[in-house]
């Protein structure tokens, strides 16, 4: 995922016509895009190093004017990943342990999935790198199935543009 990331963020940066790194930069940003997905992936949370400041305002496309900016874009990201995480882990929960599905769980399902939506919708400067994370994002054809199945379709059918939403925002855009 971390090759894919930076793939996508090379081609972003062609596309706007801004040169492209040297041979030695480009490695040193995939080796530190590679360290930081493989301790997210392996703990669970993204490190707050060097790696991170450097890389994570470079991603979204913003340029921070100091060193207090760039830490509180980091902040900012690991916050709002980690509601997203929160939030998916929730859902993913709610619908495969509950085998009896009774209206407070269609509620508190309903309301995890617009708050997800609001948030990524309001994520916008962080589209180019959720994507590649390591979410676990394979509860996402679950919540469509969920949504979609006829006997919770009258309580959550009119979220069936969220979750599409939600996938789209989540899942890298295809090559």
């Amino acid at each position: 995922m971390a090759r894919l990331c930076f793939e996508a963020h090379m081609l972003r940066q062609r596309e706007a016509d801004i040169t492209d790194y040297t041979s030695y930069a480009r490695q040193d940003y995939q080796q530190d895009l590679t360290c930081m997905f493989t301790y997210a992936h392996a703990k669970g949370q993204f490190r707050k190093g060097t790696a991170a400041r450097h890389l994570i305002p470079r991603l979204a496309n913003i340029t921070p004017r100091s060193r207090h900016d760039k830490i509180a874009l980091v902040d900012a990201f690991l916050q709002h990943y980690e509601s997203v995480k929160c939030d998916l882990l929730f859902i993913k929960g709610a619908i495969t342990v509950n085998a009896q599905i009774d209206l407070d769980a269609v509620t508190a399902i309903r309301d995890c999935l617009s708050g997800l939506h609001l948030s990524l919708a309001k994520g916008v400067k962080w589209r180019t790198i959720i994507p590649y994370t390591p979410l676990p994002k394979a509860c996402l054809p679950m919540v469509r199935d969920f949504v979609a199945s006829s006997k919770h379709y009258h309580f959550l059918g009119d979220l069936t543009h969220t979750v599409v939403d939600i996938e789209t925002w989540l899942n890298p855009p295809p090559p």
